[in-house]
């Protein structure tokens, strides 16, 4: 007699399991790519084929020659980017951070009309789980730029921080409708950590 046939096994997903599930990681959640605007001058473009390498001692020379970095919210953040691409130590980074953070809220008290200081002022106080800042630059965002894809990240974030997976969940169907080539490569949606 031949051996009875065994079909595929059945797990339910549904099932409860012993194993806890990962925990939610804010500071890995704000790891996403801001849509900056390219920085004027060539030296831009090396520090970032320098970022790749991990040469922090080289980017840190790069950035000394850019004439206005301190002026420029862009230029902030682009070395803040290119120096935790390159893996440099929080010593090295938090002075950009905490300018770029500075600089950011003066815009959004001055009023500007574009989302990148509300973006930039939500992903530093994510990372840096100062939370009532993130809710409340959030909350101003998503008011202000309702159609502002990483907007309704950042909600997002705030709504899985929140358990409201109702609000997480239209968060996330509004950027899989809004994507465009060039938001699928700056939203990074990696909200539990490893």
């Amino acid at each position: 007699i031949p051996a009875p046939i065994r079909g595929p096994e059945f797990r339910n997903p549904f099932a409860l399991r012993s194993e806890v599930p990962p925990q939610f990681n804010p500071a890995q959640a704000a790891r996403v790519t801001l849509p900056l605007g390219q920085p004027a001058g060539s030296g831009w473009q090396h520090m970032n084929e320098i970022a790749a390498t991990g040469n922090v001692a080289a980017i840190q020379k790069e950035i000394g020659r850019q004439p206005n970095i301190s002026r420029s919210l862009d230029g902030l953040m682009s070395a803040v980017n290119a120096l935790e691409r390159a893996n440099a130590g929080m010593a090295v980074v938090d002075p950009y951070r905490n300018q770029a953070l500075s600089l950011a809220q003066q815009q959004m008290r001055s009023g500007v009309s574009q989302p990148l200081p509300w973006l930039v002022t939500a992903r530093l106080a994510l990372e840096g789980q100062n939370d009532a800042l993130f809710r409340e630059t959030t909350r101003e965002m998503v008011q202000k730029f309702p159609n502002n894809p990483q907007a309704q990240y950042f909600e997002g974030v705030r709504a899985v921080q929140d358990q409201d997976w109702h609000a997480a969940e239209t968060a996330l169907i509004f950027l899989f409708e809004h994507r465009s080539a060039a938001h699928q490569r700056t939203i990074t949606v990696s909200v539990i950590g490893e």
